[in-house]
């Protein structure tokens, strides 16, 4: 049978050894602490001078996303990023804080222009396949309306773009591709 104390202290060595990977980020199993309560692993990351930054639940436990508390830590949805290796802590941080930043100008206006692009294409088609007459109002109506969602979308991803030029211009230096 696992000790709680002995549990405690090989936690303690693997947080004191704990050295997180280009995202800024530890990944700590806790399914090897089963005999500890969430309580006392919260403890000893606290007293390791790790903060939590989010926590993935699996089928076999969960896993905690650990960082240090000045750094930055990237998510999943942040996207790929590789620096070159030798950067110093503080390049690297910094380089993670602006990779962050266009990370999420970007994925807005993804998320804009996907949906500007399919209501801009359902509205089209259905201007288009309507059984009104093409010198109706209605019909000039839907089909404007679909015309303007589709500029939307051509502007979203432009923008889209502009901001992954941006990324590349500011910290393209810093990355490996």
């Amino acid at each position: 049978m696992l000790d709680k104390g002995d549990s405690l202290s090989r936690l303690n060595a693997e947080l004191r050894d704990a050295e997180t990977d280009e995202k800024g980020c530890y990944h700590l199993d806790t399914t090897q602490y089963t005999v500890l309560s969430l309580t006392d692993i919260g403890m000893a990351v606290n007293s390791a001078g790790l903060t939590v930054v989010r926590v993935i639940s699996s089928s076999a436990g969960r896993i905690l996303v650990l960082a240090h508390p000045q750094t930055t830590a990237l998510s999943p949805s942040d996207g790929p990023f590789v620096p070159k290796a030798g950067l110093s802590p503080r390049e690297l941080n910094w380089a993670r804080e602006r990779h962050r930043m266009w990370a999420k100008k970007f994925n807005r206006q993804f998320g804009l222009a996907f949906l500007h692009g399919v209501v801009g294409v359902i509205t089209l088609v259905g201007a288009l396949s309507s059984s009104e007459p093409a010198g109706g109002t209605r019909y000039y109506v839907t089909l404007s309306i679909a015309v303007l969602v589709l500029v939307l979308f051509g502007i979203a991803v432009l923008k889209a773009t502009d901001a992954r030029r941006k990324r590349w211009e500011e910290i393209s230096h810093l990355l490996e591709w």
